[in-house]
């Protein structure tokens, strides 16, 4: 990666720093203020504001996509009459991706790159296809939801989304460096991306990703407003634009903290932390060719982080696992740093899960799923299991699927058949425990394809063992 910016603000830290190159063949260094490209942090901007026209009885988030849209789209979507707008907002639509298309990502990407690619252009790699599941039935993320979002926002308003956004949140937040790229004019400097081709190449005057799931330039200072303003408890928003963000939820919305913006994925904010016992961050990763970009901030301790780096780290016809294994990597890291400081804590970069004790569940499980949806590599799955106090059990998933979705697992668990099942948005394993509880063996269910998967539990090192592995 070229070059990386970083800002964490807290209510005792105050960090903004820069390193590296912003251009590489002139040797420009990065500088705190370079703007990026911020890919799908776009969305949660075309989210607050759909949120905001909800409020104002604008648009009717549960309202069918054919209510909104012409047949010229909509008869080449299945199940449009049955998808709603609130189900588009949390990738529950079933609507097929065309980032999955391998001729998307041939023409996109390789040969048609500096040419033009209006939105519909890219959703016609959509259209047509059958649906991924029934709609509201699954978790998958997939880009023509905000591509048709920002279409309805058009229509209802008779105007650009991007004036909507403008309106609404970059002039109101005073967010002056930030701008809707092809549609107004650039403020700033750019910094330049870079891509791994069959080479590295710079990526800046490839035609962007603009349409509602891109299309937004800034810089950390001004992402680091935005998302303070939605994901905190300020009053930029106001009491009923929040409460939409938190409906259609299975608890009740009056109970929830009101510093939870929202209870999963929705309106474009995902909800994710660093480990379990540390707080829920709020907002969302923005990758482009070139460019990588995160912001998130923990509404609880007031601690907002925003990360961009001039590569996405992503290659052509290799799998996502290893870039959004490095994305978390750096989110758990400043996430856990900050989040310590803050609490006055000292803080073990090394850290080692002890070992549980109690039930035969709970503890560490690893595994390795090979799936359509990662066709080139394996996909590798951590769990952890916790009983809780009344008996019940609770998982953490690391693994990058569920960082797309950010939804908590559910975890059934049934003797005499001992019967583990593990539910979330990136897919379900329903498997069962061997005899002397080492192995859980089943199959992981996505997208209406079965895989069998293996979990085994980590054998955690003694405390000699560690010791003797730090002195090596």
């Amino acid at each position: 990666m070229p070059g990386a910016v970083l800002l964490v603000r807290t209510p005792h830290t105050q960090f903004l720093g820069s390193v590296g190159l912003a251009d590489v063949a002139r040797r420009i260094p990065m500088r705190p203020d370079h703007a990026v490209r911020i890919g799908s942090i776009t969305k949660t901007f075309v989210g607050v504001v759909a949120a905001q026209m909800q409020a104002e009885g604008l648009l009717d988030t549960e309202k069918f996509v054919t209510s909104y849209l012409p047949a010229s789209i909509t008869s080449r979507i299945q199940n449009s009459d049955r998808i709603t707008v609130h189900q588009m907002l949390r990738h529950q639509s079933g609507i097929y991706n065309y980032d999955s298309s391998l001729l998307y990502a041939l023409d996109r990407w390789l040969i048609f790159r500096h040419t033009e690619w209006p939105p519909l252009r890219m959703l016609e790699y959509s259209l047509d296809q059958p649906a991924v599941f029934p709609p509201g039935e699954e978790f998958s993320y997939s880009n023509p939801n905000y591509i048709l979002t920002a279409l309805i926002i058009d229509r209802i308003t008779g105007h650009h989304h991007s004036e909507e956004i403008r309106r609404r949140i970059l002039d109101p937040l005073q967010m002056t460096n930030s701008y809707y790229e092809g549609l107004e004019a650039p403020r700033g400097e750019l910094a330049h991306g870079y891509q791994w081709l069959f080479g590295t190449y710079d990526t800046t005057d490839w035609t962007p990703v603009i349409g509602g799931e891109a299309g937004l330039v800034s810089t950390v200072s001004d992402l680091g407003v935005f998302i303070r303003a939605v994901a905190g408890t300020s009053g930029f928003l106001d009491p009923e634009t929040r409460r939409v963000l938190k409906a259609g939820s299975d608890e009740n919305v009056d109970s929830e903290p009101a510093a939870r913006p929202v209870l999963r994925y929705d309106f474009g904010l995902a909800p994710t932390r660093a480990s379990p016992g540390l707080p829920w961050f709020y907002g969302h990763r923005g990758i482009q060719p070139g460019y990588l970009c995160l912001a998130w901030h923990d509404p609880e301790n007031d601690i907002t982080v925003v990360f961009f780096g001039s590569s996405s780290q992503l290659r052509l016809f290799d799998n996502m696992k290893t870039a959004f294994e490095f994305y978390a990597r750096i989110e758990a890291a400043v996430f856990e740093q900050a989040t310590r400081e803050t609490r006055g804590e000292t803080i073990d970069y090394v850290r080692r899960y002890a070992p549980r004790v109690g039930s035969d569940l709970q503890g560490e499980w690893t595994g390795t799923v090979s799936s359509p949806l990662w066709p080139f590599s394996p996909l590798h799955l951590e769990v952890r299991i916790a009983e809780g106090t009344a008996g019940d059990f609770r998982a953490e998933m690391d693994n990058q699927a569920e960082a797309m979705n950010c939804q908590p697992l559910s975890v059934s668990y049934s003797r005499p058949g001992v019967e583990l099942t593990l539910r979330s948005g990136a897919g379900r394993f329903r498997g069962e425990i061997n005899r002397d509880r080492t192995k859980i063996t089943g199959q992981w269910i996505r997208d209406g394809h079965a895989t069998r998967a293996t979990f085994a539990r980590v054998q955690q090192p003694a405390a000699g063992e560690e010791r003797l592995a730090r002195k090596r």
